[in-house]
């Protein structure tokens, strides 16, 4: 009986120095780790922390500059084969917002070179370098990097507005003037003032006239284009400002979404410069759901320097807006035209 006693007092404390010696084992093991329970709770159900990896954890994609686009669009006479028109188009797929800046062709705009600098026009510095120079003096101005430019002739941007206008009476816009054309870049043709629709080949004699000194000119004419190429770009943006809110966004016909690429395509194929194939899917995605009351107009502000009356940037732009008929313009610049610019791109 003394020895069942001994033997069982003997297991008992074989067992209990047993547990001290293993829990204390643990307790070694475990110390200085208990961070690593906290950052396992930390994360995400289903995932496994490895004390090893020396992956970091995987950033979020956010909205960055691929849902904003600026492309800078030239317009050359069908004569000529010279810059009529320059304009860029800003377009932010995420505030819905699309700004268009037109830029005279007769602005003196200064760039920096490695023997100093050049002073030309918009348009000689396409003469003299292409689109790429055209490029970089109108990126030049305002600080808007453009991330394509496309060169067309007034042809194919009529051929482009009768795509959009086929299938009703076309983009109705309120003429300021009479217009009777000389046949300047080879148009001779009469526009009515007021309201009136236009498709391709009206549209293109509205937005390519320029009133020279050649020309006979009727009162009301003479009072609205002044000689200087700002008139002619006031029109322009205010019509594709018309244009892109009753074609290119909104409801748009069934039929003209159903083409819509198709008719980008066109457009590019007569065509030069750096235009990327996606844009038109993008806008299409996207673009169309832009309300008219984010579409804004603007003209590059100029001042009349020298004797030949040199037209140079003045440091501000203007925004424009046709109401009934009436042409409104109101300058930007310092604050308002910096805060203005982080909406471009």
């Amino acid at each position: 009986m003394d020895n069942l006693r001994r033997a069982i007092l003997v297991i008992t404390i074989i067992v209990l120095l047993g547990a001290a010696v293993i829990g204390f084992m643990l307790a070694l093991n475990g110390f200085g780790h208990k961070d690593d329970d906290s950052v396992i709770n930390l994360l995400p159900e289903g995932e496994k922390y490895n004390p090893d990896s020396s992956a970091s954890p995987e950033t979020p994609e956010v909205p960055g500059d691929a849902n904003r686009y600026t492309g800078l669009f030239v317009v050359t006479g069908d004569v000529t084969g010279q810059p009529e028109l320059v304009f860029s188009a800003s377009a932010d797929y995420d505030a819905l917002k699309l700004n268009l800046v037109f830029y005279p062709v007769d602005t003196f705009v200064s760039l920096k070179t490695a023997d100093g600098s050049e002073f030309k026009t918009i348009s000689g510095y396409y003469a003299d370098g292409g689109y790429e120079k055209l490029k970089e003096a109108c990126d030049g101005i305002l600080g808007i990097p453009s991330d394509n430019v496309l060169v067309f002739s007034f042809e194919s941007l009529s051929k482009f507005i009768n795509c959009f206008t086929s299938r009703d009476s076309g983009v109705l816009y309120n003429v300021p003037c009479a217009i009777n054309s000389d046949g300047y870049n080879g148009r001779t043709f009469t526009v009515k003032a007021g309201l009136g629709y236009f498709v391709g080949n009206n549209s293109a004699n509205l937005l390519s006239f320029f009133k020279n000194v050649k020309g006979v000119y009727d009162s009301d004419t003479v009072k609205f284009y002044d000689g200087t190429r700002y008139p002619q770009n006031a029109v322009a943006a205010t019509f594709a400002k018309a244009f892109f809110e009753q074609k290119l966004t909104g409801t748009l016909d069934q039929y003209y979404l159903d083409n819509f690429i198709s008719y980008f395509d066109e457009l590019f194929a007569s065509s030069k410069g750096t235009a990327d194939q996606d844009i038109p899917k993008r806008f299409k995605e996207s673009g169309v759901a832009i309300p008219a009351d984010n579409i804004r107009a603007y003209v590059i502000a100029c001042t009349e320097t020298g004797a030949a009356g040199n037209s140079v940037y003045a440091g501000s732009i203007v925004e424009v807006e046709n109401v009934d008929g009436f042409i409104s313009s109101k300058e930007i610049s310092g604050n308002e035209l910096s805060a203005l610019l982080t909406t471009f791109y």
